[in-house]
């Protein structure tokens, strides 16, 4: 009878082992494979974000998503301005590390760690304890000079002088070193 009971014990232990394996670990649960980057260009709102790589791209606004076990360069590009080079890196992070041993090892207890061990070779493997650096992209572009840079006349800004009190006398807003209002933009004289 204790033999039936020691073999039936085992193939639980066997089954269950086997489940685990067949499943993610708690970390990839919780950080999945691709992560989301959101790219940004103030200076130019169409510009586009290109990975040639991976064959995907996104606008101004939109985000990126990317596979986090690997390094990207992005490239940005708008017309008017000079393309440029943005590196991504796939960085180990110690809270998602911590974070997957934990979680697995909680139901390690149980099947003598066999299972806390696939589960955190499930999420390494995976890519759950890396993350992308940096996590957003927000990218200012130069002008390539060969477009003429709109500006107004010297003649249509508004001009305010200096009053004594140190405000501006076009909007109220008060006037440090600069010769413009950093409020309404008036030329101070």
């Amino acid at each position: 009878m204790s033999g039936s009971r020691s073999s039936a014990s085992w193939a639980l232990c066997v089954l269950l082992v086997v489940c685990v394996g067949v499943t993610p670990g708690c970390g990839l649960i919780l950080f999945p494979q691709v992560q989301e980057v959101p790219v940004e260009c103030p200076t130019e709102p169409t510009a586009s974000f290109a990975v040639p790589t991976e064959g995907t791209s996104a606008r101004s606004g939109a985000v990126l998503r990317l596979d986090r076990r690997k390094d990207y360069t992005v490239h940005v590009r708008a017309e008017g301005y000079l393309p440029t080079q943005v590196r991504i890196e796939s960085e180990f992070s110690v809270g998602r590390i911590v974070t997957s041993v934990v979680l697995n090892g909680g139901h390690g207890i149980f099947t003598l760690f066999i299972s806390t061990v696939l589960g955190c070779f499930a999420d390494f493997r995976a890519g759950a304890w890396q993350v992308l650096e940096p996590t957003e992209l927000s990218v200012d572009l130069v002008p390539d000079g060969s477009a003429p840079v709109a500006t107004a006349p010297a003649a249509s800004w508004p001009t305010a002088s200096p009053s004594p009190s140190g405000f501006c006398e076009s909007c109220g807003t008060r006037i440090g070193s600069t010769s413009f209002c950093t409020s309404c933009g008036a030329r101070v004289r």
